[in-house]
């Protein structure tokens, strides 16, 4: 994990990808970040003009192997 002199900068890492991203969530599901939740309406698709619901997505140093 990433340090500085006082131990580790992060803890946890979240975040909101669109439901309708599914490359995205490939990716961060292959970075080793889960899948915790949705908020409905979470996002907005600008190039459609539209609301849409956003999945959360977590990382913890517990969920990790790059200890």
């Amino acid at each position: 994990g990433l340090k500085d002199g006082d131990g580790y900068i992060f803890d946890v890492l979240e975040g909101r990808i669109a439901s309708g991203n599914r490359a995205a969530q490939m990716l961060v599901s292959a970075a080793g970040f889960i899948k915790t939740g949705f908020v409905p309406q979470g996002s907005f698709n600008r190039a459609n003009g539209i609301s849409e619901d956003a999945v959360i997505y977590c990382k913890t140093r517990k969920t990790t192997n790059n200890n």
